[in-house]
């Protein structure tokens, strides 16, 4: 029986971020939407993109936001990001495997490491862009990284 290959944080290298799409729609008049909205919907979709010769991994994170009033009505004000992250995976080839469909996927340790990551970073680059902005002080929640495996959003 094969054991499994041990894991630490420091195999996972970022070596680029980018910001592919920053968006704020609908009317906000210079309000801080913080000031209006008691709660927000988040939804977000999360690509996985495995490079085993160059031994990276990318990550594509879309996140979407629509805002509610206390009564739960819509502000209509929406705001989507798209962020990539590119990783460098030291020894990705003992972190990967070929699952039944003869695709390349991630071991599930370091899958989740990495989207943690991902998501981390996505909530600290939201934040800093945000700040003096309508959206200011809205911070994403923490979320177990697994769920942006579970979650889906149909539009682009």
């Amino acid at each position: 029986m094969a054991t499994k290959p041990i894991f630490h944080a420091e195999y996972i290298e970022p070596i680029e971020i980018n910001v592919l799409r920053a968006n704020l729609q609908g009317n906000v008049d210079g309000v801080n939407i913080r000031q209006k909205m008691e709660s927000y919907n988040l939804t977000s979709k999360l690509s996985q993109e495995i490079h085993l010769p160059e031994g990276q991994v990318i990550h594509t994170l879309k996140l979407k936001m629509d805002f509610f009033n206390k009564k739960g009505k819509s502000l209509n004000v929406k705001c989507s990001f798209e962020i990539q992250l590119k990783y460098h995976v030291v020894d990705l080839g003992n972190h990967s495997y070929l699952n039944d469909d003869d695709e390349l996927e991630l071991t599930d340790v370091m899958r989740f490491s990495i989207a943690g990551i991902s998501f981390s970073t996505a909530r600290g680059i939201i934040y800093t862009r945000s700040l003096g902005t309508p959206l200011e002080g809205i911070i994403l929640p923490v979320i177990r990284p697994q769920t942006l495996f579970e979650s889906t959003d149909s539009e682009d």
